[in-house]
Order: structure tokens, then sequence, then C-alpha cells
């Protein structure tokens, strides 16, 4: 095993020579955007909305120009194919997800504006991937390659790709949450993020574990006594998720319905995104599944179970949904905030040779693995850019 494992010290130590590692992370976060583009590239040529389908186009137009209003989806839906009920039932929800539409409005950006914010958040994710990650295994190259998970697999790609549900930006709102240090942008982040996708609040358990990093002896030797006790930073997370409940509260208020519900299933797709989930997680996560298992499997080792258990309750929440709604990876994909628990992880039970070792293999078999996505019970793959040679 050891003689298989420096098979890729030379790599290694090639790329460590090239000293790529250690350049400014605004240069890197463009060069891990090339890669994502490369990799999975958008179709640009169709830079809008609900491809295909004028109608829902109409709608989010409409939403932009209505932020404060309930979208008469019924109206719009008159003209929808048989086969678009996907399209109302999200539109039925999307009301409620008004902080992109409200701040492009008041911007006077549109439409097109918000998807090119878009994109720029999708570059700044990777930007912050890099910080984050420096902060957490202290090593740029160890960094670097985490970077490199992230741009090749759904999670650093799919904002670039997205032109429907600004998931780019929720998932930046997270990183952004995690990254800093002030307590005002924390707390915008996450009511902001919760009020482009819920699912921001859903995954904030992981958020206020990762907010614990800096806090090595809370995760050595945990109780719930520690974990209880919050630091600034935690406290500015709750505070986002309350103010993020007070103004969907004020909107159930004003509109007459609490939440749109459509897009959630039953027992029947519980059922089969149960059977998918296997699928859904290797898909989404790709050469990362190596790290998760190697995290785990130390952990084990050292009897680190409150940890573990703590990380497992964690994850119910955003598991939970992907499991109840059918854009399963998408969904799951806002659980990257376990990325860098791993990381940490790894970094407490392995020395340096090996975590790059381990980071290496995991970046090489994203690279060479396509990048899949579940929804609707059905598997798609976000397509390299040869398709357009």
């Amino acid at each position: 095993m050891e003689h298989v494992a420096r098979l890729f010290d030379k790599p290694i130590q090639r790329l460590e020579k090239t000293r790529l590692a250690g350049q400014h992370s605004l240069l890197l976060g463009l060069l891990l955007s090339v890669i994502a583009i490369t990799f999975a590239t958008p179709d640009y040529r169709s830079f809008h909305p609900y491809a295909g389908a004028p109608w829902a186009q109409a709608a989010v137009n409409w939403q932009f120009d209505h932020p404060l209003e309930p979208i008469p989806v019924a109206e719009f839906a008159k003209l929808a194919a048989p086969g678009q009920s996907g399209m109302v039932e999200h539109l039925e929800k999307k009301s409620y997800r008004l902080a992109v539409p409200l701040v492009s409005n008041l911007l006077h950006i549109g439409v097109q504006g918000a998807l090119i914010s878009q994109q720029l958040a999708s570059y700044l994710l990777l930007v912050l991937t890099i910080i984050v990650a420096r902060r957490v295994v202290s090593d740029d190259l160890s960094a670097f390659l985490i970077g490199v998970l992230f741009s090749t697999s759904f999670i650093g790609q799919w904002g670039f790709n997205d032109f429907v549900y600004f998931d780019g930006i929720a998932y930046f709102t997270i990183l952004l949450a995690i990254w800093s240090r002030s307590f005002l942008v924390i707390m915008i982040a996450i009511t902001f993020g919760g009020l482009t996708d819920e699912r921001v609040i859903v995954v904030t358990p992981l958020i206020y574990l990762c907010m614990s990093m800096a806090e090595s002896d809370k995760l050595d030797n945990l109780t719930w006594v520690k974990l209880l006790r919050q630091n600034k930073r935690q406290v500015a997370l709750m505070v986002g998720v309350v103010w993020f409940v007070i103004f969907r509260l004020f909107l159930g208020y004003l509109w007459g319905n609490l939440a749109g519900t459509s897009g959630i299933g039953y027992w029947s797709l519980v059922k089969t995104n149960i059977s998918m989930f296997p699928l859904t997680f290797i898909t989404a996560a790709k050469g990362a599944c190596i790290i998760f298992a190697f995290a785990a499997l130390a952990a084990i080792a050292q009897r680190k179970v409150a940890w573990l258990t703590v990380f497992a309750l964690a994850c119910i929440p955003i598991v939970g949904v992907t499991l109840l709604v059918y854009d399963n990876s998408r969904s799951l994909a806002y659980a990257f905030p376990a990325y860098f628990l791993m990381a940490l992880t790894l970094r407490h039970y392995f020395n340096l040779n090996d975590i790059r070792r381990l980071l290496i293999i995991s970046a090489i078999c994203s690279l060479l693995m396509p990048t899949y996505g579940v929804m609707f019970g059905q598997v798609f793959t976000l397509l390299p850019i040869i398709r357009f040679l």
C-alpha cells in the first residue's frame, strides 16, 4: 500500500516545484473557474432562465419586476406544456426566494445582471475555497488540491451552469459565512442565502461546526457543553437564521401562505430517492468520496464517537431534504461544508505527506470522472467544452 502511495509523490513534488499552489487566491480562483467551465461547460448561448419555456421566462421576468409580490403562476402556467409541471412547481416556491430578484430590482440590473452576478459568485466561491482550505489544513498545496476537488465536481461547476435557481449565489453565501470574522457579514450572508434558497438554513448545523474549526479543543474532546458554548460567529449565524424566519413569517402573513410546498414528495418519492442516494452522493462528491472514507475510518480508529455522532446529526437535515425533493444533486451539494470538516479530521490524524497523497488521488479521480447529477429520478451530465468544438 505504501509503495502504491509513493507513486503519487512525484506529481506532488513537481506540482510543489511550480509554486502554483502558493499563488494569490484570486489567481487560483480564476484557474479553478477555467477548469470548472472546461470540464462542465455552461451553454451560454441560452443565458436566461428556463430555456425553451417562454412562459416560464416571462414569470421570472415578472418576479424581478415585482419582487415583493407572489408570482401569479396560474396565469403564466396556462401556456405550459403537459411535461412542464416541474417548472410550475418550482415557480410556486420561487416567490419566497426573493433575495436575488429584490437586490436586482433595486440595482436595476434585471435577470441578465443577476445571472452575471451568479457567474461572479461561482468564481468567488472557488476563491474562498482556497482561503478556507488554507486555514483548515495549513498547507498551500493541500488547499489547492481541495480547490481542484471543488472545481471538478458538481459543487464548483453547478453555479456556472445554473441559469434558473441561483444556487451558485446560495453556495457562495454559505462559504462567505464560514470564512468571515464579521458578525454583520455572517448575519447578512445567512439571511440573504436563506431567502435565495431555504437549503442554506437547512445546512446551518454544518456551518456551525465549521465555525468551531479554529477551536481545536472543541473537536478533539467534544462535549455537549463545548458544542453549545457559542463563539461570536456562531451567534451571528443564529441571528441570521432568526432574521430569515422573521422575514418568511412576514411574507406568509402578507401573502396568506407561509410556504410553497410544491415539489416536495411523499413516501413513493422518498423510496425512490433512498435507492438513488448512493448514486447521488458518489456523483456529487466524485473523488472526494476517498477523503470522506479515510476521514471517517480515522475517526473510528481514534474512537472519536462523539465527533462522528455530531457530524452525522449535522448532516441529517440536508440529507432529509435531499430525500424529500426531486432535485437531489443540487440539494445534496449544499452540504459542501462537510468537505472542510473532513479535511480537518485528516489534519488531526494523518501526516502532511499522507494528506497530500489522499488529496491528489481524489483530485485525479474527480478529473477523470464526468460530472453527473440526479434530478427527477434521472441522471444528467454536465458536458465538457469539447462538445462545442
